[in-house]
Order: structure tokens, then C-alpha cells, then sequence
């Protein structure tokens, strides 16, 4: 046998889509690799390279895919050997991948259990997908139709369990902790305070983690704990473009909701309390993010330690007097005291070098480089219009036509298939997978045009907003020195993109990517006369 085909060099594929199936469910990778081996020997060829996965048909997205791809066209092997064509790819981006890489090369695909035909390996491609999605279907409205017989489908919330028929019923630990986690919350503990007691006892989440406040929140404001639930309120999609696979969360309507009676674990006025005590919650939120205390820097400045964002904080200073009686007496500042502070270095240990810093001094340092740049005029013109040529030199408008092409000759085969059908040469089921085919590839190429249009206008948009840069430049800065302080905060906002604090180094990057300046806050003087920010103003 051996004699046979004494030179092919054979590559062996197998993928499983789960790992629980490598492990426990059907058929296994050992098991497909078994066959493979066997079949190679049959037929003579020497194994050289072995390739599995465990990921889903319908994405080319692999890492050993991939890299058996790229194999293909280094010449590695002669033959490649799967277990079934499906195995292979059960879409048309990995399909189209895979006959990509053989194409000009002598490369043959060979399966232990069917046989396969490079031709016509697309279409049956899109087939596997087409019943892969009837399956999942089917999964679903089964899973539907236990729902409605009061049967928990899918992760019971934590605190709930199942009997022996599938309904849910109280766990007999979880169940008391939801039970306490209401009645601290009612009572006034915060979600942080309930989470560190629970921690301090001991207990750990489902999961086997530490609680946290969010899971807390998660559970005083889920209805399941007064018997609401339901089934099939969301749906998770699927897509794989052929670069990157997304999961889009689509919420069904209200009359798809399939209702779920679970046992009750708290009463209802218990959860009346709570939601109360959350809408007061948000209120205070939502005043606390409309303080008066302006801070022009918000949300731009980074610790360039630990890639955190700084947060603007403040506190009230106090003057202190004391009486003729010899007592002391406080009396509030007009204006607080404020800084930025690193999150990761204050709340999270972070070995950061400066956590905190005075909120004039890095304002004052920023303003200083933003006006330092804006003084030279010549620095602006090479900038702008280096962006401005990179910009209309760009790939996007080519690739945009490249991908209207592509687009227009989908359509047009997908007229001829029409034809086709019109003339009696297919019937209607090879028409109608011949245009779930199309449709795939229809579908990829508008979003890629969409896309590419965002993109172009994108640039189209920045290229105006170069051109008048570069005709105001010279206004710009005299403009800046005459702003108030709320206009100041508004004109940091509209000019810088980012700030980076390490340690005692500023370095400011202007909006636009126009140009990475550095200023030193050593080097930046204190004023002998502090121009006051007001302690009472709209946020910047």
C-alpha cells in the first residue's frame, strides 16, 4: 500500500464544536484522529502535520484553520484529510478561505466519511448552515414549550434550584442569602457594605467568587424573587464577517416573553422597599453628576502606570476661627478644594507614582502646552498639512470603490440565478440555495460599503476641519487668552484629545492627532496670583 503514493505528505484536520464534545458528546478529536490515521495509512501517506480546533464551523476564525491555511500556500503538504467536510467549514467564510488557499496549487482535500467536490463545496457549505440554523430553531421552541410547562430552562438566578421534573425550587443555602441581602438593603446597608459582610462570612458566589456590589445590585433588582420570571426575553446573534465574529443582543417583544412562575423568596413589600430604596439611590447619582465644581480636565486625563482614567474630586476646606471664648469655629471656603485622583491608585493599591494631584497644577501645565504649541505658527502649518495630505492620501475611497465593485457583481450573479430559475435550467431548491449563498455574501459587502462610506465622510470631515484649522491657527491663540475659565474648560475640551500624567510629566496630545507635545509640571511656575475658578458654574 505504501508503494502507492510514496511522496504525498498529508496534513489530518478534525474540530469539534464545544469543548464538553472533545471531552464527553459524540464524536471525539481523538477518535476523529484515530480514523484519519487509519485512513492515511490505507492510502500511503505520510502524516506530517496535525490540526485540530474546538470552535464552530461557521468561522474561518481558527487558529489552527489559519495556520493550516497558510501552510497550504507555503507548500507543506500535498493532501489535506478531514474527518467529514463539515469538519471543514459549515459557512461561506470558511469555505471561501479554504478554496482561496488551494486555488493555483496542487493541493487535494480528502474525507474519511463523505467525499468532497471543490465546485460545489460552497454551496453545500451554505446547506450545513442552513440546517444548522433549523436545528437551533428547533432547540428553541422546544426549550419554549418546557418553559411554559413551568420548567426553568437554561442558569437558574442564583438562589433557585431544580427538582426532578426540571421546575424551580428555593436552594437551601442560596435561598437564605437573597433572603439577608434584601433585608440589609431595606434596612439601610449599601451594596458594597453587604457584599464585604458576605465576603467576611465566607460565602462566595455561584461561580466560586468573592461577592461585589454589582452582584448585589443584580439581585435586589431582579423580580425573579417575587415569582416573575420569564423565558426568551433575548436573544443572542451570531456573526462572523470572515474578520471578527460579534454577538448582537436582540430583546424580544413583550408577547414573545414566555412566563415562568418561581417560588416567592421575599415578600413583596420587601421588594417594593428595595426599588425605592434604588430609585432614591439614582436620584443622588444623577445630582452628584451635575456638581457645580468645574473641572475642565474631566474624562481626558490617564495614568500612563496602570492605563487608568483620573477622576475629578473635590473637597470642602474650611477656614477655622477661634472665638474669644477660646473655641474654635469652621466656616466653608468659597471655593473647594480640588484635584484629580487615579482610581486604580487610590481604590485599587495601584503602584502608581502620583494617584493625586492638585487640579490647578495640571490645568495650568495643559493650558501652558496648548498655548506653547498654538505660538508657533510654522509648527501648525507642517502639522495640519502633513495630516491633511496623509488623509487624501488614504486607502478608504479606493477600497470603497473596490467594494462597490464587489457588490455590483454579487447582484449581477444574483441575477443570472434568477434567470436560470425563469428558464427552467434550476429548480426552486437549487435557486433557493444558490441565493442563501448570494445572500451571505450580499449582506457582507453593503455592510462593508456602509462602512467604507462612514469611513470616507469620516475623512472628508476631517480634511474641512484640517483646512480651517490651518486658516484660524493664527487667530486661535489670541482668542484663547481672552476666555473666561467656563470657556477655557469648554476650549480644553474642543482642543485637547488627551492627557497622559506620569509622575511629574504632562504629555498633552491635541484633538485630531495634530501633534504629541510635552510639557514637565516641575518646570511649570506657580502663579503669585491664582485666577480663581468659580465654585458655582455649569460642568465644562
Amino acid at each position: 500500500m505504501n508503494s502507492q503514493h510514496p511522496q504525498m505528505r498529508a496534513a489530518i484536520y478534525s474540530r469539534v464544536s464545544s469543548a464538553q464534545q472533545a471531552t464527553e458528546e459524540k464524536v471525539s478529536l481523538d477518535e476523529q484522529f484515530r480514523d484519519m490515521e487509519s485512513y492515511c495509512t490505507q492510502k500511503g501517506y505520510t502524516i506530517v502535520a496535525r490540526f485540530q480546533d474546538v470552535g464552530s464551523g461557521a468561522s474561518k476564525r481558527r487558529p489552527r484553520f489559519l495556520d493550516m491555511l497558510n501552510q497550504i500556500q507555503d507548500g507543506r503538504f500535498d493532501v489535506v484529510v478531514a474527518w467529514k467536510s463539515d469538519r471543514l467549514a459549515r459557512g461561506m467564510y470558511p469555505a471561501a478561505a479554504l478554496m482561496e488557499a488551494l486555488e493555483g496549487r496542487s493541493v487535494g482535500i480528502e474525507c474519511v466519511k463523505d467525499t468532497i467536490d471543490l465546485k460545489t463545496f460552497g454551496i453545500l457549505a451554505a446547506v450545513a448552515k442552513i440546517e444548522l440554523d433549523n436545528i437551533r430553531e428547533r432547540v428553541r421552541m422546544g426549550h419554549r414549550g418546557r418553559a411554559r410547562k413551568g420548567k426553568a430552562e437554561g442558569a437558574v438566578k442564583y438562589g433557585y434550584d431544580r427538582d426532578a421534573e426540571g421546575r424551580p425550587v428555593p436552594h437551601p443555602l442560596e435561598a437564605g442569602v437573597v433572603r439577608r441581602v434584601f433585608a440589609d438593603y431595606v434596612q439601610g446597608m449599601g451594596p458594597g457594605a453587604i457584599a464585604d459582610r458576605l465576603n467576611t462570612e465566607g460565602l462566595l458566589t455561584r461561580k466560586g467568587r468573592p461577592w461585589t456590589r454589582t452582584a448585589v445590585q443584580h439581585i435586589v433588582s431582579a423580580p425573579i424573587y417575587i415569582g416573575k420570571g420569564f423565558y426568551d426575553r433575548r436573544r443572542f446573534l451570531k456573526r462572523d464577517n470572515g474578520q471578527k465574529e460579534t454577538v448582537k443582543v436582540v430583546w424580544n417583544s413583550r408577547e414573545e416573553w414566555v412566563p415562568v412562575s418561581f417560588p416567592e423568596l421575599v415578600t413583596t413589600e420587601t421588594w417594593e422597599g428595595a426599588q425605592a430604596i434604588r430609585r432614591r439611590n439614582a436620584r443622588l447619582r444623577e445630582t452628584a453628576r451635575q456638581t457645580p465644581v468645574l473641572f475642565p480636565l474631566q474624562g481626558l486625563v490617564w495614568c500612563a502606570n496602570c492605563g487608568c482614567r483620573f477622576m475629578g474630586h473635590f473637597t470642602t476646606a474650611y477656614s477655622r476661627y477661634r472665638r474669644k471664648d477660646g473655641s474654635l469655629y469652621k466656616r466653608p471656603k468659597l471655593r473647594p478644594y480640588r484635584r484629580y485622583i487615579c482610581y486604580a491608585g487610590v481604590y485599587k493599591n495601584a503602584s502608581c507614582p502620583k494617584p493625586r494631584i492638585g487640579a490647578r497644577t495640571i490645568e495650568d501645565a495643559v493650558w501652558d502646552t496648548v498655548m506653547g504649541f498654538l505660538e508657533r505658527p510654522e509648527s501648525i502649518q507642517a502639522v495640519l498639512s502633513a495630516r491633511r495630505h496623509e488623509l487624501e492620501e488614504g486607502g478608504s475611497w479606493a477600497d470603497l470603490d473596490r467594494a462597490r465593485r464587489q457588490l455590483a457583481g454579487v447582484e449581477q450573479e444574483e441575477q443570472r440565478a434568477v434567470t436560470a430559475f425563469v428558464k427552467g435550467y434550476v429548480d426552486e431548491q437549487g435557486l433557493s440555495i444558490q441565493m442563501k449563498f448570494i445572500k451571505e455574501r450580499k449582506e457582507h459587502y453593503h455592510e462593508e460599503v456602509a462602512r467604507l462610506q462612514r469611513e470616507a465622510g469620516a475623512l472628508g470631515a476631517e480634511v474641512e476641519a484640517l483646512s480651517a484649522w490651518i486658516a484660524s491657527a493664527g487667530s486661535l491663540r489670541i482668542r484663547l487668552a481672552l476666555l473666561t475659565p467656563e470657556e477655557r474648560a469648554q476650549a480644553l475640551r474642543a482642543v485637547v484629545d488627551k492627557v497622559v500624567l506620569d509622575g511629574c510629566k504632562v504629555e498633552v496630545v491635541l484633538a485630531l492627532d495634530l501633534e504629541r507635545v510635552s510639557g514637565d509640571l516641575a518646570s511649570c511656575p506657580r502663579r503669585r496670583r491664582r485666577q480663581g475658578w468659580p465654585g458655582r458654574c455649569s460642568p465644562g
